[in-house]
């Protein structure tokens, strides 16, 4: 939903950012079309400033980062659980771009939206099963 002053006024909208020896910054960005907004609007006005690791994750936890969804995948039943992973993963393998999504067998689960619900299995036929499609 779209929030608004009546919603950052609700304790839970307020973060309670732990201690932490890393450098975290929180930046609250207008709720502007989907997802994707933030972490481009971020990049584009702070991309000669930006640290070696940036990490982008919803505020709340997400249900594609579980694996409830898909029990083969190696999922994430909290943003802290995830981020105890992606961090060491960052640090120790230093990517250059790391998707915060539940694996299936060492590969990120990246999701897409269909332009349209007709003919499914053709549109589905060459998928990689890392690949899912939200309905139109």
């Amino acid at each position: 939903h779209k929030v608004d002053e009546s919603d950052l006024a609700q304790p839970e909208c307020r973060p309670n950012i732990p201690e932490t020896s890393l450098d975290i910054r929180y930046v609250r960005l207008p709720n502007i079309g989907r997802d994707t907004h933030s972490p481009f609007f971020y990049i584009s006005n702070h991309y000669e400033t930006l640290s070696r690791h940036t990490i982008f994750l919803q505020a709340g936890h997400h249900y594609t980062l579980s694996n409830s969804w898909m029990p083969s995948a190696q999922g994430y039943e909290s943003n802290a659980e995830a981020l105890n992973h992606f961090v060491h993963l960052a640090l120790e393998t230093d990517p250059t771009f790391l998707p915060i999504m539940p694996t299936l067998n060492g590969q990120p689960i990246l999701f897409v939206d269909r332009d349209s619900n007709d003919n499914l299995e053709e549109q589905d036929r060459d998928d990689p099963p890392t690949l899912k499609k939200f309905d139109a």
